[in-house]
């Protein structure tokens, strides 16, 4: 297993952990914003913290 196939599958985890606590049809947008930057989905390229999970 490559690294880059880990990192695929630890941003599908994500996004599925994050999919499943804010179902994007039920859920506000703007509550479902704040919930994708703080899980680091908003920017994948961004510094962790910032929206982002520091990748290239």
């Amino acid at each position: 297993m490559t690294a880059e196939s880990t990192t695929h599958r630890e941003v599908g985890a994500r996004i599925a952990e994050l999919t499943t606590a804010f179902p994007p049809r039920s859920t506000e947008p703007r509550e479902f914003q704040r919930a994708r930057f703080d899980a680091g989905l908003s920017w994948v390229h961004f510094p962790l913290g910032l929206g982002g999970l520091g990748l290239v």
